[in-house]
């Protein structure tokens, strides 16, 4: 990510690589090699420090989502609080050129890193949203439920209600199947840490799920709703 990261900035700003040459070329002196780009990540971490604080250097943005699963990755040979300390050092540096704008879920590692930083917890201020979302959610499946029809074999199918305008009252399933759809709802609101985007693409898989029509239960659609990836997002901005 580190390389990626000043790839990235120098690509887009010409000026700034005024900078990370000379670095090189004084790293490249020193060691005799030019193979360090591929192996000392913390000589990255320096340039990109430098790049940072250096006048030639326009003021930039970096924009990094979905940090939360860098986090969670194993195949980079920067450690995860090396970044983040790296970020961090960004971020309170005076001076430097770079802002920074990371989103991810609320991990533990980030919140305790970027603790001083100006940031934006969205899964702590939207419930109310949330809960309306998901309830809007729930109720259109309930109404879909019951328009169904016998294919052959005996299964069941179902029609393309779920986009239908939604009724007033919404007809009221078995109590198991009413069950089946609390647990989901709980699942959603449980899972989804305020993000409003993630439970919209749960519910467009459900959609997606009754329009093919095809036999299924309330308890297959809970089990393939529950095998998705959960996200959430914070921002934190400096």
């Amino acid at each position: 990510m580190l390389r990626t990261i000043l790839r990235s900035i120098l690509e887009r700003n010409p000026q700034a690589f005024k900078s990370f040459k000379n670095l090189y070329r004084a790293r490249v002196q020193t060691e005799h090699h030019v193979s360090w780009i591929d192996e000392d990540c913390h000589v990255l971490a320096e340039a990109l420090r430098a790049i940072a604080v250096n006048d030639t250097t326009p003021r930039t943005i970096l924009i990094l989502d979905g940090l939360d699963e860098f986090l969670e990755s194993k195949s980079d040979p920067y450690t995860v609080q090396e970044f983040l300390e790296l970020l961090s050092s960004l971020a309170y540096t005076k001076n430097s050129h770079i802002w920074l704008i990371a989103c991810s879920r609320p991990v533990p590692e980030f919140r305790s890193e970027f603790m001083e930083c100006f940031h934006i917890s969205i899964h702590e201020n939207n419930c109310e949203d949330v809960s309306i979302f998901i309830e809007n959610g729930i109720s259109k499946l309930r109404a879909a439920w019951p328009q169904r029809e016998k294919k052959r074999g005996g299964k069941s199918r179902h029609l393309n209600a779920f986009a239908q305008p939604l009724p007033i009252q919404p007809e009221r399933l078995s109590s198991q199947e009413e069950l089946e759809l609390e647990t989901l709802r709980q699942y959603l609101t449980s899972r989804s840490s305020g993000s409003i985007i993630w439970i919209k693409l749960v519910l467009s898989e459900v959609e997606l799920l009754i329009r093919r029509k095809e036999g299924f239960t309330l308890e297959h659609l809970r089990e393939k709703v529950q095998s998705l990836r959960e996200i959430s997002i914070t921002f934190i901005v400096r």
